[in-house]
């Protein structure tokens, strides 16, 4: 692998191993956690029974309140109800009555903590966690809530230090070393997120996302066969897993084998066309063939990702090398030009424009 900054591979990691932010609720009610883990969820967070039940929870506590308006379970239970139906705000409100009756309540700071997370203000939600932490030091729940809300605004290295304390606190948490790690990896630490995201996939072998970004991490301390050997087992565990075989593809590639890399990238862009297309994975099918000197079946796939990214600058460059090497010079004139025109310093592409220009001078 070329030399390249430590920053750019810092935001090379970042960007292939995305941290999906997850606080996690502490529900103190047998109702909830007892339909919470029965139903079966849809794309919205929940079924149409569990959101009938989980209302009809509300309702209950607030009759029980209006009973007695100092019932802190009520309080509790309603709004943990709330924060399953994604009501941050009433979830709020009802937390904060929880803590003018019981100033030093630890799931309410928690919770109300969760709440702002699903609103976005990650800066107030770690004063939350931070209180929560002051109640109950040996906590989990807070200590990861907060690294991940510190992960999400970019304070690494606090996010660690939390993420550290959360694995002390459980640990038999996969999450925690999962995000540990990940953590560690957006401080160049890539050798220490190997060694968490392996403790995260021994407590869970199938732990798919872990196996992904180790493999991320080796090939960024250039273990090339540790990267393959996790992103092969990450399609194997989930053969719909499309960064996976985009990446392997990209590796593949730069170890020369084209033939698995282009396999690899037909994968990848199959199983993504229900989705956003990739302009990168269209360019990288298509310099799989060109290396492979299939030229004419190479274009198609340069158009799409000069379609999708119209800045490309070496799309155009790599369908002007097609171009030239099927004789097809003035084409070759013209991506060249588009390819200078995005980036006036591009030195190959001035100088394969020359070489089309010479080709169509001995033609006149």
């Amino acid at each position: 692998m070329k030399f390249i900054s430590v920053l750019l591979i810092v935001y090379l990691f970042i960007l292939l191993c995305p941290f999906n932010l997850l606080a996690l609720a502490e529900i103190n009610s047998k109702s909830v956690n007892k339909l919470t883990k029965t139903s079966t969820y849809n794309s919205n967070g929940q079924d149409d029974i569990c959101f009938t039940k989980l209302k009809q929870i509300i309702s209950k506590c607030d009759k029980l309140i209006k009973d007695n308006p100092k019932d802190v379970n009520a309080y509790i239970e309603k709004a943990c109800a709330e924060i399953y139906l994604r009501d941050s705000q009433a979830a709020i409100a009802d937390y904060n009555q929880v803590l003018t009756i019981d100033p030093n309540n630890y799931l309410a700071y928690n919770n109300i903590g969760v709440a702002l997370v699903g609103m976005s203000y990650y800066d107030e939600a770690i004063k939350y966690f931070t209180m929560a932490i002051k109640i109950k030091p040996n906590s989990f729940n807070a200590y990861y809530n907060r690294g991940s809300s510190y992960f999400v605004l970019s304070q690494y290295k606090k996010a660690v230090d939390d993420f550290k304390q959360a694995v002390i606190n459980k640990p038999d948490s996969p999450r925690a070393y999962f995000s540990l790690g990940h953590a560690k990896g957006c401080l160049a630490d890539f050798k220490g997120a190997i060694l968490d995201y392996s403790k995260a996939i021994d407590l869970d072998p199938k732990f798919v996302r872990a196996i992904f970004n180790r493999g991320k991490a080796f090939y960024l301390t250039q273990d090339y066969d540790a990267a393959l050997a996790d992103y092969t087992q990450a399609v194997n565990l989930n053969p719909d897993y499309v960064d996976a075989y985009y990446e392997r593809g990209s590796l593949y590639m730069e170890l020369s084998h084209y033939n698995r890399a282009l396999a690899d990238f037909n994968k990848a862009i199959d199983l993504n066309l229900d989705d956003k297309p990739d302009s990168d994975a269209y360019f990288n099918r298509g310099k799989a063939k060109f290396k492979l000197g299939f030229y004419s079946e190479s274009i198609p796939d340069f158009n799409e990702a000069t379609k999708l990214y119209p800045d490309f600058a070496v799309a155009f460059y790599y369908r002007g090398l097609a171009n030239l090497k099927l004789g097809r010079n003035q084409l070759a004139v013209n991506d060249f030009n588009e390819a200078l025109n995005l980036n006036p310093k591009y030195d190959a592409a001035l100088k394969e424009r020359s070489i089309a220009y010479a080709a169509l001078d001995s033609k006149k």
